[in-house]
């Protein structure tokens, strides 16, 4: 139930508007929403400057379905108190979930206090931004052009003779800055915008701050999605004619800068320095906007070398597809995530008495041991760890120190201290005498040659009446990257980095496969390259599924699908109980072939 009361720090006899909110709290909790929603109007017009009635109001609107009434009082109450981490989240989670039909509408100053937070899922807010601004000023011609086919002349009205106001926006920034790109047609039009300050800007534009804020800003969106927009021919033979001169560049040469500028537009710091450059040398680079950028991506790298060069290893990496697999993510960690949305800590037990019985989770009470196998850069082991609270030891084990370095560093942002991260190869964990109460194997099983090999291993490490949470490739929901890498125009697993791009962007040209442009991993080149160019791929079917979990020893117990999904399926099979046989459930996926999109994630345990 989310509805705010009025702070002690204010007595309700000097505010007129502590009864409108009493009374528009009680109507809330009875379900009336609308009767709720105009006593927290009154209260608002009783109290313009205090931001509760507003998001009180956000509560009653998103529970009548009016969603971007909600989010526009969100953002109006966050324009009043900045600092209000509940609004922000709030905020991001209206925006993970629905497409508002009216962004314009909405605070951008409020919106822009929610970029604040780093404890928040940013991404959505960063798509929201973007929405507002094509809502609100040149951005949304411009894209618009960028969709007809005309990105260049588009990018030419935005920078080329003055730096349009709009790459100004305080809003633009922290998109590109903290978020990531997921819509065509504006990675269209950063594309061309890129391209015409490479090859048709005049050095002298350069002096404008404007235009340096704006190519900052979107030299870190190319940082964010690992340079993941194509490199034309006439771009790459401009590069090459431009190196950058690095005695020049430490003594603060302009034209050094510009180059260097240009050179991690296109590629990534440890492709550009090569060893040439440290954090330090930045002190003495100008302008001092892009210093700063370049000697934070630096310092942050270096810090990340270091703390790979400490990590603990379990176990010997000896399997010739896991030592395959662990090269591409060291060369391509995956994902380097920006933000995260902090679950509660502790929530994990409640999550799971939809799986289990009260009784099978009393374990919880004491200390118990967590495994997180194939932890990559962290980001599911720090949100598991915290919703397994503070009673549970987490182990995250990956093949690759670089990307698990990521994974540490993030853990020691957010202050945890019951996370270990390791690295480790989950088929030779056995040789660890390590048991654990929960395992979670999900997104790394089916990038073994075997992943019921796999299965096996971790049902080895589970205590008895362990639980394990599952995630596989469908080969239903996968036919269309199958059918990708059967194409003759597929580059292999192992292409270099402008190949991989140029594929994408024939991808994107032709459009031959509009459910792969719709995916959250089309987005970053080291996304793209696990969504389809991964070294190791195998899919399985859940007749499968199902005869390898009872040789396992292992009891499915439910899938993580959204409700409507269930209720689909009840619909269909009536006298099929929870969690549903696996036999129905193939029937089900044969008839709603998108149903596992992502994969199959389930839960089952230990017999």
């Amino acid at each position: 139930m989310r509805y705010a009361t009025k702070m002690n720090r204010v007595s309700r006899a000097r505010l007129p508007q502590s009864d409108f909110l009493k009374d528009g709290t009680e109507a809330f909790i009875a379900g009336r929403f609308n009767l709720a929603a105009n006593f927290f109007k009154k209260a608002h017009q009783a109290a313009p400057r205090d931001p509760i009635p507003l998001f009180n109001l956000a509560s009653a609107k998103e529970r009548l379905g009016e969603i971007d009434e909600a989010a526009t009082q969100l953002t109006r109450a966050l324009r009043l108190r900045g600092n209000w981490i509940d609004a922000a989240k709030r905020l991001s989670a209206l925006s993970a979930r629905y497409v508002l039909n009216a962004p314009g509408n909405l605070d951008p100053y409020g919106l822009l206090a929610a970029f604040a937070f780093e404890h928040i899922d940013r991404e959505p807010l960063a798509a929201t931004a973007m929405s507002f601004l094509r809502a609100t000023t040149m951005l949304g011609g411009a894209v618009h052009q960028a969709s007809m086919g005309n990105a260049r002349e588009a990018a030419r009205a935005l920078l080329l003779k003055r730096t349009d106001k709009t790459l100004s926006h305080p809003l633009l920034h922290a998109a590109l800055t903290l978020g990531i790109n997921r819509d065509i047609d504006v990675e269209k039009l950063l594309g061309a915008m890129r391209r015409v300050m490479l090859l048709e800007m005049a050095d002298s534009r350069y002096a404008d701050k404007a235009l340096l804020g704006f190519a900052c800003a979107l030299l870190q969106q190319c940082f964010n999605n690992d340079h993941v927009f194509a490199l034309g021919d006439d771009e790459a033979e401009k590069l090459a004619r431009s190196p950058v001169d690095w005695e020049a560049l430490k003594t603060g040469c302009v034209e050094a800068s510009q180059r260097l500028l240009w050179q991690l537009l296109y590629h990534p710091p440890e492709v550009v320095i090569e060893g040439h450059f440290t954090s330090a040398d930045c002190r003495k680079v100008r302008p001092r906007i892009l210093a700063e950028v370049v000697a934070g991506r630096l310092k942050q790298d270096e810090e990340l070398a270091a703390l790979a060069d400490k990590l603990t290893t379990i176990g010997e990496i000896r399997d010739a597809t896991s030592l395959r697999v662990g090269q591409q993510y060291h060369d391509h960690p995956y994902p380097r995530w920006t933000s995260l949305p902090v679950p509660a800590k502790g929530s994990a037990r409640r999550r799971l008495e939809r799986f289990f019985s009260p009784e099978r989770l009393t374990f919880f009470d004491a200390p118990f041991k967590v495994l997180i196998a194939g932890a990559g850069t962290g980001r599911q082991a720090i949100a598991s760890a915290l919703r397994f609270g503070e009673n549970s030891d987490v182990l995250a084990i990956d093949l690759s120190r670089r990307s698990l370095a990521y994974g540490q560093a993030k853990a020691a942002s957010f202050g945890i201290d019951n996370l270990r991260f390791a690295q480790g190869d989950l088929l030779t964990l056995g040789e660890n005498a390590e048991l654990f109460d929960i395992i979670e194997a999900v997104g790394v099983l089916h990038h073994l040659a075997d992943p019921f090999a796999g299965l096996r291993a971790m049902g080895d490490r589970l205590r008895q009446g362990g639980l394990m949470y599952v995630g596989l490739y469908s080969t239903i929901a996968r036919r269309n990257i199958t059918r990708l890498r059967r194409d003759a125009a597929f580059p292999g697993a192992g292409a270099d980095d402008n190949t991989a791009r140029r594929y994408r962007a024939k991808l994107i040209t032709t459009g031959q496969d509009p459910l792969l442009l719709r995916s959250q991993d089309f987005y970053t080149l080291n996304e793209f390259r696990d969504l389809v160019l991964h070294p190791q791929e195998t899919t399985i079917n859940l007749p499968e599924l199902q005869t390898q979990l009872a040789e396992a020893g292992l009891i499915f117990r439910g899938f993580l699908l959204a409700s409507p999904v269930y209720t689909k399926f009840t619909a269909t099979f009536p006298d099929d109980s929870w969690p549903g046989t696996l036999t129905n459930w193939h029937h089900f996926e044969e008839q709603f072939p998108r149903t596992f999109d992502g994969m199959y994630q389930f839960w089952c345990e230990k017999a």
